[in-house]
């Protein structure tokens, strides 16, 4: 069957993300990477203050949520032509980021989890765009698609990763002094598995512990509303 080629928008993108540590924020980072001739930090360590990376080339760059501050100073510096919230369930963030031991890298975990709770309820007024983990690992032909709708030259055929992690850092060392002088300081590949990535399936939590969930209905009420609530659809 005959499929039309995917057309591509013309300019530069500038794509900001940032999502919770453990988030999977990462992996969809590593798929923006997979832009052709494209400038990706796919993790930006937290609170580590954001580089303009003014090039003549398609950017991305991946942060955690930390404090507010962090974010608008972020996005003043960086000027991003998209900005992305990304989003996981709560509950499993939470029980994934209690085995790292970053848990409380960045500001301690319950105040990064109502400022999760604060972006998600301002999402509108603060992002271009939502992009939840789930419908990411789910359908991310799907989400390339919403992205060529907002100019972010992305290509179906990321979802190949053949542009392997090291050819991403190596290209962003090559092209940027800043990219070159902080990696493995400032910026990294952050905690991405590399093994079958082609075929991304969603990973949650099965059996959660009450006292989690009650915990996170305190910290996040709207977040927990939206994946566990009682409508069958979450945005």
């Amino acid at each position: 069957m005959y499929t039309a080629p995917v057309k591509m928008p013309s300019k530069n993108s500038r794509v900001y993300v940032c999502g919770m540590q453990s988030s999977g924020s990462s992996i969809f980072s590593f798929f923006l990477a997979q832009i052709p001739d494209s400038l990706a930090v796919i993790d930006l360590w937290v609170r580590q203050p954001c580089p303009p990376l003014m090039l003549d080339m398609p950017v991305s760059i991946k942060t955690c949520i930390s404090v507010m501050e962090c974010y608008l100073q972020d996005v003043s510096v960086f000027k991003p032509t998209l900005s992305i919230l990304f989003m996981r369930d709560p509950v499993d963030i939470y029980v994934s980021l209690k085995k790292k031991s970053y848990f409380n890298d960045g500001g301690d975990a319950d105040d990064k989890f109502q400022i999760y709770e604060t972006m998600f309820r301002e999402r509108e007024t603060l992002f271009d765009l939502s992009i939840c983990y789930e419908d990411f690992t789910k359908n991310p032909l799907e989400v390339a698609k919403r992205l060529r709708q907002h100019d972010v030259p992305i290509q179906n055929s990321a979802l190949s990763f053949k542009r392997g992690l090291e050819e991403v850092i190596d290209f962003a060392r090559s092209r940027s002094t800043w990219c070159h002088d902080n990696y493995q300081t400032r910026w990294t590949h952050g905690n991405i598995h590399t093994d079958n990535l082609p075929e991304l399936h969603t990973i949650r939590t099965l059996n959660p512990d009450p006292e989690v969930i009650a915990k996170m209905r305190e910290l996040c009420p709207r977040l927990m509303d939206a994946y566990h609530g009682a409508v069958s659809a979450p945005f």
